[in-house]
């Protein structure tokens, strides 16, 4: 995802470390429990930080 996507999906611009937490590679493991994307809320997940089941990527 890069920064229009981010904009586009999320309403704001991206700040920080935005872009990489939700394109972590290791979303969902042990320490990126907040990265990557909340499908069923559609927000960040460090933004979102429900506990919906967390897909990992095949």
């Amino acid at each position: 995802m890069d920064e229009a996507e981010y904009e586009r999906r999320f309403g704001s611009k991206p700040e920080q470390d935005d872009l990489l937490r939700v394109n972590c590679d290791r979303a969902g493991t042990l320490g990126h429990s907040l990265c990557g994307v909340c499908e069923e809320h559609k927000k960040p997940r460090f933004e979102c930080g429900c506990s919906a089941k967390r897909e990992r990527a095949s």
